[in-house]
């Protein structure tokens, strides 16, 4: 007889308010991950995933298959008008994730060590 495994799904998030991300200093912030060894990727909610700044299809499958990555919080595209605050909201993370990612992939491609 097989037993079942029970398996836990953690999504793991990026949790900054629309005012921290305007705010946000992209080189500090990565220090601070990267001091920490956390190299994960920042990533949109959509339809899909996607990541702000990596534009190489060949990496962000990678991403993705790793798992490398967390999401910005409240930054999927499901709004109910134009006035919703999160459409806000989404706009900045994408902006602070397009500054972020490219500058996480090259410091690791120049030997980065990760947990």
């Amino acid at each position: 007889m097989k037993k079942l495994i029970p398996v836990l799904l953690i999504l793991t998030t990026c949790s900054m308010s629309s005012h921290e991300l305007e705010t946000a200093d992209v080189k500090a912030d990565l220090g601070k991950a990267l001091q920490r060894g956390d190299c994960r990727f920042l990533a949109v909610q959509g339809f899909a995933t996607f990541f702000p700044g990596i534009d190489d299809n060949k990496e962000t499958s990678k991403i993705h298959n790793t798992d490398n990555f967390r999401y910005i919080d409240k930054s999927g595209d499901f709004f109910i008008d134009v006035n919703d605050p999160n459409l806000k909201h989404q706009g900045l993370a994408v902006k602070y994730a397009e500054k972020y990612n490219p500058k996480l992939l090259q410091a690791i491609k120049n030997g980065q060590r990760c947990n």
